[in-house]
């Protein structure tokens, strides 16, 4: 969970107001446990997405003990526990001439680790928002960023049919990680983007196996 970063954009003046609408781009464990909290206070967030869930994610699989202890707070601690994952209870180093070194699950502040999909894990926590009446636009892109108002901005998205729409908000949240999606509306909006080309990016491409 922790390689993900949410960032408050205060392009819009959050007034505090309970019926304030509060938009979170990026439906990862950062934006939906996010989401879950807000929704648990009694705020109603909307959760916008590009992608649709469950959706294949290159990942490590690797859930540290300290991150099931939120798991709990967020009410999916049983959902994640029967959703097929190992128990992992040691992680062994190897060297290239055999010797190793064993790190207990223990040392991290739980009984165990869970070695459980990206794919299952954020479609777990998904349904939890869902369940608890956040909003959610799969297949829906952040395209442009506006203010009406000193304390209300504009959200402008499309969907993957093409269509366009607008949200009102008074608080963005980007939670899209490296990407930067909000944050790069932000400062496109402020004039701030230099406009040049940006170069091309190292061809890498990565894969997984199940063995």
């Amino acid at each position: 969970m922790s390689e993900i970063f949410v960032l408050f954009v205060p392009s819009c003046g959050y007034d505090g107001k309970v019926d304030s609408k509060i938009v979170i781009v990026g439906a990862g464990p950062a934006g939906t446990s996010l989401a879950i909290r807000l929704a648990m206070k009694g705020l109603s967030p909307m959760l916008i997405e590009r992608e649709r869930f469950p959706r294949q994610k290159l990942c490590g699989e690797f859930i540290s003990p300290e991150c099931l202890a939120h798991f709990v707070d967020l009410g999916v601690s049983n959902s994640m526990l029967s959703a097929g994952g190992d128990h992992i209870f040691e992680t062994r180093f190897y060297e290239p001439d055999g010797r190793n070194i064993g790190v207990p699950s223990s040392w991290f502040g739980g009984e165990f680790a869970l070695s459980l999909s990206r794919e299952r894990m954020d479609w777990k926590l998904l349904e939890r928002a869902k369940q608890l009446g956040v909003e959610v636009l799969e297949e829906t892109a952040a395209v442009g960023l506006s203010r009406n108002s000193p304390s209300q901005g504009v959200l402008k998205i499309r969907k993957s049919d093409g269509t366009s729409a607008e949200r009102e908000t008074g608080l963005i949240i980007d939670a899209t990680g490296r990407s930067r999606i909000v944050s790069k509306l932000v400062q496109k909006n402020a004039g701030y983007l230099n406009q040049t080309p940006t170069p091309n990016r190292n061809a890498y491409i990565g894969f997984k196996s199940h063995l």
